[in-house]
């Protein structure tokens, strides 16, 4: 049978989802956050030479041209949340470094030094070596170098300025006037890791308790003073959402103080308008017709994050009434399915967005935690588990450390059944070390 080449016509039927322009846009401003949302509307109203800024009393209507009513509508968003919330507070370290060495007594190549090694600094608070010999270079003065490293040493916080994690929690000791050999055996880490308090004790002739109460002196350092310290400035956000609780009832409000209104005109009377030609007659009402979009986008949003957010509330009513502990478990879909929109766009509305409550502001994704449910068919989240394990290990004999697999019996017994590899998994995200590295001898 022969293979016949052509070209014909042919006539059928498709249905398919066609992404509008307004429908684009829906879903775009549905992940801004107020401020985001803010910006985009001032974008916006410099594209469109139709629109402008409106200050004037909420629910008042303005008419457009062709006679187009709408009111750019706006809730009540009291001064309580006006505030800023620091979410970052980190102060530099360099600028606090700098501003101790001002107060100190030095002369100014010695001033220099020192802020020469400050500006060394990674971002542990160490310095390496390198840097120590490149100053050596530039000064010609290995005494200098050594007074400035010892003047950085000895400022706050403990322990900047070390060239290893061992001689910094050796300054933290000094500080502490911990004994001699605490001071010691941070430079013998691995082996305090590993447990070989015996070899230890034979080295440095002293008794294995002597070795776990020097331990018990290393574990009040911090390997990482600096970690309060930042070289970014402080990040300000402000709750994209108010939730109002009083005598178990409920008020959310939107923050649309930083959303700007706007109206639309033409500058046009209906004569001149006449009196256009086509394109720009097609011109005018495009414009008109993407302000009227970008109006109806804004309300829109509006009600979709009300919607989410009440949903979201009546679902954890129990943790604005009791606290954190009583967090449910929680996703999009539930939501989703609860109020009748697609999960992507329960997904969209809880991103980049912060809720104020009066337990404190959260990231509005908080209000989703992950879960599991018991043996007896009540859901916990996964907090929730990992609070157990703590308190379990907590309380543990520390010469016979609790397994993964007998914490995993332990917690089968109250109810929660999960694998000794989902407890491995939840220790270490707890940062617990394994039951070997656990044991005291």
């Amino acid at each position: 049978m022969a293979l016949e080449l052509g070209f014909h016509l042919q006539q059928e039927q498709r249905l398919q989802l066609t992404m509008t322009p307004e429908l684009r846009q829906s879903i775009q401003l549905l992940q801004y956050s107020a401020s985001e949302l803010a910006l985009y509307i001032h974008e916006q109203i410099q594209e469109n030479p139709l629109t402008s800024l409106k200050e004037k009393p909420k629910n008042e209507e303005s008419v457009g041209l062709f006679g187009v009513r709408y009111t750019s509508k706006k809730q009540r968003y009291d001064h309580h949340s006006q505030e800023l919330y620091q979410v970052e507070a980190c102060p530099s370290l360099i600028q606090e470094l700098e501003e101790q060495i001002r107060l100190l007594p030095l002369t100014a190549l010695e001033r220099d030094t020192c802020l020469f090694l400050i500006h060394s600094l990674d971002e542990r608070g160490m310095i390496d070596s390198l840097s120590i010999e490149e100053c050596k270079r530039l000064q010609n003065a290995e005494s200098l170098v050594s007074r400035a490293l010892h003047t950085i040493q000895s400022l706050d916080p403990a322990g900047v300025g070390a060239r290893s994690v061992s001689e910094c929690l050796e300054l933290q000791l000094r500080r502490m006037k911990a004994t001699k050999l605490a001071c010691q055996l941070v430079y013998h880490l691995v082996e305090l890791a590993e447990q070989k308090y015996q070899e230890l004790s034979i080295r440095y002739q002293c008794t294995v308790d002597d070795i776990e109460s020097a331990v018990n002196e290393i574990k009040r350092c911090n390997p990482r003073p600096v970690a309060n310290y930042g070289t970014e400035s402080p990040r300000y956000i402000e709750p994209d959402i108010r939730v109002h609780w009083e005598q178990e009832d409920y008020t959310v409000q939107l923050n649309e103080r930083l959303i700007p209104q706007f109206e639309i005109h033409s500058g046009y009377d209906e004569a001149t308008y006449h009196l256009m030609d086509d394109s720009s007659k097609e011109y005018v009402r495009s414009s008109i017709q993407r302000a009227i979009w970008l109006n109806k986008a804004i309300e829109q949003r509006r009600k979709t994050i009300l919607s989410v957010t009440q949903t979201v509330i009546e679902h954890q009513r129990t943790f604005f009434e009791k606290g954190e502990s009583y967090l449910r478990p929680l996703n999009l879909r539930e939501i989703a399915e609860e109020i009748g929109v697609h999960e992507s766009t329960v997904s969209r509305v809880t991103q980049n967005k912060f809720i104020e409550t009066h337990r404190g502001v959260f990231p509005f994704r908080y209000f989703f935690p992950n879960g599991i449910t018991n043996q007896y068919g009540v859901e916990m989240t996964t907090t929730k588990v990992k609070n157990q394990i703590v308190e379990l290990i907590t309380g543990e004999n520390p010469t016979q450390p609790l397994s993964d697999q007998l914490i995993s019996n332990l917690l089968g017994q109250t109810g929660i059944v999960i694998s000794r590899r989902t407890v491995a998994k939840y220790r270490e995200e707890l940062r617990i070390p394994s039951s070997t590295k656990r044991r005291r001898v």
